[in-house]
């Protein structure tokens, strides 16, 4: 369940979650909530801060952001996303930063008299990201903020935290992946019928490329999830007589 603050620049997105997803709430801090699996079958709250364009300029501007309600938001909550609302642009020829009206005009983006680069913003946001971890997502209307806290909402409670696998997961046609494993598993991996996981387990008894091209097909079904159809196509292929 999703809670959406109650005041005033919150509660307009209640409406556009469908029924039973979301309740009404006061939230110290933030704009929505919800609650989602964390590390060691742990509890963690998540909180999102929703910003207009002009709010959010407004913010950068006077410190309020980071002075006062990013504080806030870390302190009340494991992970914060800081959602940036509305379509803008930085001017094709100054690199000013515009919004986009409903009639399809460009308007720069002002705080009094001031007017931003597009690239001042930006830096500001990937300060915010890689000085306070906050994850800043830009989105175009209201009705697209309340189906992205619905996905984020999903992700965190579908599956626990441990089974989140995706960012480990080798494209079939190369050997990159996220997170830089050993070159035993990585080319583990690539053998057909043995996949990511196989490949942990092979990774963990055998010491070297080397080891593995020296094993007999016995020894390869003493891996856990090979049995010997696998095991046999394995030991071929490594001697090629695969595809």
């Amino acid at each position: 369940m999703v809670q959406v603050d109650k005041r005033q620049g919150s509660g307009e997105l209640f409406p556009l979650f469908p029924k039973g997803e979301a309740e009404l709430a006061h939230l110290e801090f933030g704009d929505l909530a919800f609650t989602g699996n964390g590390p060691n079958e742990s509890e963690w709250m998540i909180g999102v801060e929703r910003k207009r364009i002009n709010d959010m300029v407004s913010s950068m501007a006077t410190g309020r952001l980071s002075g006062h309600q990013l504080i806030g938001m870390t302190n009340s909550y494991h992970v914060v996303y800081l959602v940036v609302e509305g379509i803008v642009r930085g001017n094709p020829r100054t690199g000013v930063m515009e919004m986009r009206l409903d009639n399809g005009f460009w308007v720069p983006i002002k705080h009094g008299r001031r007017v931003y680069q597009i690239k001042d913003i930006w830096m500001y946001c990937n300060t915010l990201e890689m000085k306070s971890g906050v994850h800043v997502k830009w989105l175009h209307s209201p009705c697209e903020t309340a189906k992205w806290v619905l996905a984020m909402q999903r992700w965190w409670t579908w599956k626990k935290w441990e089974a989140h696998h995706g960012h480990l997961m080798p494209h079939e046609e190369t050997t990159a992946c996220l997170t830089q494993h050993s070159l035993v598993r990585r080319m583990a991996a690539q053998l057909n019928n043995v996949g990511w996981e196989r490949a942990a387990e092979i990774d963990k008894r055998i010491g070297s490329v080397e080891g593995m091209l020296g094993m007999s097909v016995k020894d390869w079904q003493k891996i856990p999830g090979i049995g010997k159809g696998i095991a046999t196509t394995v030991w071929q292929e490594l001697r090629g007589g695969g595809k």
